[in-house]
């Protein structure tokens, strides 16, 4: 499994992992809006999401339960005057 940030307008985090049959997912995850699978050789959204009973559901809900947004105490702003 995979983690990361990446600067979109929508997604706050992507991810990937490895369902049953050896398949490797990826996507892009938003807060709001949900998972967008992505291809893993360009980054652009599949043409097709997955199905319902897609065996990358699992492998998605598995990486959600797992994972922990950047923390945002690291990140401070501050004036000065000049």
């Amino acid at each position: 499994m995979t983690y990361g940030v990446r600067l979109c307008y929508f997604c706050d985090a992507i991810g990937e992992g490895a369902d049953i049959n050896g398949r490797v997912w990826r996507w892009e995850f938003s807060k709001q809006f949900g998972p967008v699978f992505i291809d893993k050789k360009n980054g652009d959204p599949l043409d097709v999401q997955p199905a319902e009973k897609s065996p990358a559901w699992p492998v998605f809900e598995h990486w959600l339960a797992e994972y922990k947004p950047p923390s945002q105490q690291h990140l401070h702003v501050t004036s000065e005057e000049t």
